[in-house]
């Protein structure tokens, strides 16, 4: 995350508050970009396991509509047959 490197401490202790990380101001630059990837990186982190959460949700939602369509039509071809 080079972009990180054009801000000053201040701006990193800005940045750092922003993302919800308690201060310290004796921690140094680095210390500080070592915050910010890690506060970064367990938001990423959970935002990818929401959104795989999403998409297992919604494939499953879809293949219990699938197949309970599919036994209607079965159930529906059985009665056609029984006549």
């Amino acid at each position: 995350m080079s972009f990180l490197a054009k801000g000053r401490k201040k701006d990193l202790v800005t940045l750092a508050a922003e993302l919800g990380e308690k201060i310290d101001g004796d921690l140094r630059i680095l210390d500080f970009r070592e915050l910010i990837v890690k506060t970064i990186f367990i938001a990423v982190v959970e935002f990818v396991k929401i959104t795989l959460d999403n998409i297992i949700a919604e494939r499953s939602e879809k293949e219990s509509r699938e197949k309970a369509e599919e036994q209607n039509l079965a159930n529906a071809a059985e009665k056609i047959l029984r006549i």
